[in-house]
């Protein structure tokens, strides 16, 4: 598939740009399969928006080039376009879900950047045992709060960034020191663990460790 395919020429790109956890799980995926490793990205500059993602990056042996100040898409897309010498003779891959918002890739493009966007994974819904599921933990007030992202690569939460206008009752930074005990967060993530309790993270209005997949044929 397209994943596989770019991952094929990885160290063709110029930069490659990381805007999420799931984005850096799935292009490792591909590369396992394909039978590489690190040394695939060759000379490639390897972005991630934010710390979460950088972190993940780095569990794979990869560290990050350049991360922005602000963990935003249009922060990353400045951050970017500052380090570029010439950016119309420049090739970017951008591996991302595949509804995602278009901020850093038109961003680059009106500088003169060629950027190859490849959809990695999907985003999908629950199925009715995981939404019976999502349901008892609100009835049973199993969850100390209910926090509410619903773009696909959004941006990432850090000490830096601007707070929401309407913050949740545990911030993301408390949630990633694990100060919230147990938090349904509505973003496609699969599951992970923060101190001694879950937190379940998936698409709008649900938690669900199927909430990425894959795309078949990749």
């Amino acid at each position: 598939g397209p994943l596989h395919d770019a991952v094929q020429r990885l160290s063709s790109y110029d930069v490659i740009v990381l805007t999420s956890q799931n984005a850096v799980d799935y292009l490792f995926a591909a590369i396992n399969e394909l039978g590489l490793d690190a040394r695939a990205f060759g000379e490639a500059m390897v972005c991630a928006v934010g710390p979460r993602t950088s972190e993940v990056l780095a569990s794979y042996g990869v560290k990050a080039d350049l991360m922005p100040k602000v963990f935003r898409g249009v922060e990353m897309a400045h951050a970017l376009l500052s380090e570029l010498p010439d950016p119309a003779a420049t090739h970017v891959l951008l591996p991302r879900a595949r509804i995602a918002k278009d901020t850093i890739p038109d961003a680059l493009r009106t500088a003169g950047a060629k950027v190859d966007i490849v959809a990695a994974y999907d985003t999908l819904p629950p199925n009715d045992e995981e939404k019976e599921r999502i349901l008892s933990l609100v009835r049973e007030r199993d969850v100390d709060a209910v926090a509410f992202e619903i773009l696909a690569d959004g941006p990432e939460r850090g000490p830096t960034s601007d707070p929401p206008r309407r913050p949740p009752l545990g911030s993301q930074a408390e949630l990633d020191e694990g100060q919230s005990e147990r938090v349904l967060l509505t973003r496609g993530r699969h599951q992970q663990r923060h101190g001694r309790r879950a937190v379940h993270r998936g698409p709008v209005c649900a938690a669900s460790k199927r909430a990425t997949e894959p795309l078949r044929g990749q």
